[in-house]
Parts: C-alpha cells; structure tokens; sequence
C-alpha cells in the first residue's frame, strides 16, 4: 500500500464574494507525478498557496505527511523544498 503524502479535505478559499476554490478533497501518494491543469482562473495557484502556507483556506483543512494543519509552516516548507 502506498503513503499518501498530501491529503486536502473541502479546501474552500473566498476573496470577497468571489468563490476561488470550492470543497477541494485530493490525495496525493508518494513516488507519483502530479500536475495541475485548468483554465486561467480555476484556482490552481490559489490551492499552491494554501498547500504551501501563504493563504489560509476558507473552510476546510489539510494534512501532509500525516500532521494536519502543519503549524510550522517554515519546517513545512523545507520539507517540502519549497
């Protein structure tokens, strides 16, 4: 059975009345290759954003490497490279 490494739970963000994501639930499993592909405007950099802790979602939460809601959001980042 594969780690699931990245897991997001009805991520939703809001700016002002404008809806960017709404209830986005991914898995994401270790040793895969995973793209994003969308329309401009679809959302795609906002989800990087929330994935890498600069943006704070609306409603909904995440976890990655099996901590949810890493709090330490520098540790998170050199974990990841980011």
């Amino acid at each position: 059975m594969e780690n699931i490494i990245l897991q997001t739970r009805g991520i939703s963000v809001k700016y002002g009345n404008f809806l960017a994501l709404d209830d986005v639930s991914i898995s994401l499993k270790n040793k895969h290759i995973y793209g994003f592909i969308g329309e401009n405007g679809a959302g795609k950099t906002t989800l990087m954003k929330v994935l890498t802790g600069l943006l704070y979602p609306t409603n909904g939460d995440f976890s990655l490497f099996g901590t949810n809601k890493p709090c330490d959001i520098l540790k998170m980042r050199r974990h990841i490279g980011s």
